[in-house]
């Protein structure tokens, strides 16, 4: 829950998992 991105759009943008702070 601390991103404030969807779990979904992580899942899609694996990249942006390394990016904490997206």
């Amino acid at each position: 829950m601390l991103f404030p991105i969807p779990l979904a759009e992580i899942q899609y943008n694996p990249i942006l998992t390394q990016n904490p702070g997206y």
